[in-house]
């Protein structure tokens, strides 16, 4: 079975099917540490990961998030806790280590892994699939009995096939950046995710150590093609 796509979803389809005797090869590039995002995952996903057996690769990584503070258009800030007593907790995971960990899971599953390749299109063949890749600047075939789309918004077998589908004058811009502060951050909860409106969109961080923050700001791209 090929998996396209070596992120999260790819990696955990890759070992579930790999543990149930399948030969699995998963190709795809991962994201430069430089381009990786932090994610915030909720209190919810717990059980999920708990299932799939990686609950302990993101208590290794993660930072634990106890809630969010909350600037929302006209409201004044305030404080979304996950519990009263904080015994629900969710997790900040810096994608760039856990996608490290996770690749390495893999290959020790027994889950052919090759990152060295970008599947450019997959096509049905008599006997399953082909899939034409673009390795060293050379394209080759791979023959598999199935493929799994887990490539995300690239949607390599979905967008093709109409099951992914772009709508006109709905993109947004995302600006990204990792900013550190020396001694900290002295937020009232520095746990939390903070996420405030602006003029033209949204912007969040969140925390993937003490003094290290994760920030993204979304704008909406028909409002202006400049940004302050």
């Amino acid at each position: 079975i090929l998996v396209v796509g070596a992120g999260p979803a790819g990696c955990t389809v890759a070992r579930l099917l790999a543990r149930r005797g399948y030969r699995v090869l998963l190709a795809g590039t991962p994201t430069p540490a430089a381009r990786a995002l932090a994610n915030s995952l909720p209190p919810s996903t717990r059980k999920l990961l708990l299932q799939t057996d990686l609950l302990d690769l993101v208590e290794q990584v993660g930072v634990r998030t106890y809630g969010n503070s909350v600037w929302w258009g006209p409201r004044d800030g305030h404080e979304q806790s996950f519990s009263a007593d904080q015994a629900a907790y969710g997790y900040h995971v810096d994608r760039a280590a856990l996608d490290t960990r996770l690749l390495e899971r893999c290959r020790r599953e027994g889950v052919l892994v090759d990152t060295g390749v970008r599947v450019q299109q997959v096509s049905s063949a008599a006997a399953g699939v082909v899939a034409r890749v673009l390795a060293t600047g050379a394209e080759r075939e791979i023959r598999a009995r199935l493929a799994v789309d887990a490539s995300g918004r690239a949607g390599v077998i979905a967008v093709p096939r109409g099951l992914r589908r772009y709508v006109p004058g709905a993109r947004a811009q995302a600006l990204i950046g990792v900013w550190r502060r020396t001694g900290g951050w002295r937020f009232r909860n520095d746990s939390h995710t903070l996420i405030e409106t602006c003029d033209h969109g949204w912007a969040w961080s969140l925390p993937t150590d003490d003094e290290t923050r994760h920030v993204g700001i979304m704008c909406d791209s028909a409002s202006g093609g400049r940004t302050e």
